[in-house]
């Protein structure tokens, strides 16, 4: 199991209402289409600060996705939401971790 981890934060003047629906497209059109995909959590923080938490059965099939991202209408629109990233806040971007255990 790979767990992806994709904090951001969005434009300003853009309501959580309106970024939960864009997310929704991207799950329906996009996410629930590739192999591998095993969940996804959208997590708030505080601020303008969100984090993308997707579950994909192994790194072969997140890194595919990857890649298909770039020809998705879907995830044009959600990223068209996203603030561009801050050099200086490094846990912005995103990054796959194992899972060593599980309880």
């Amino acid at each position: 199991m790979i767990v992806e981890w994709a904090p951001f934060t969005v434009n300003e003047g853009i309501k959580d209402s309106d970024l939960i629906a864009v997310a929704n497209r991207l799950q329906t059109d996009f996410l629930a289409k590739q192999a591998g995909c095993v969940r996804r959590e959208l997590l708030k923080g505080a601020g303008n600060g969100w984090v993308d938490l997707i579950y994909w059965t192994n790194k072969e099939e997140a890194n595919r996705a990857f890649k298909n991202s770039e020809n998705s209408p879907a995830c044009a629109e959600y990223f068209g939401l996203m603030a561009p990233a801050d050099p200086q806040n490094t846990p912005q971007g995103f990054a796959h971790f194992t899972r060593m255990a599980n309880w």
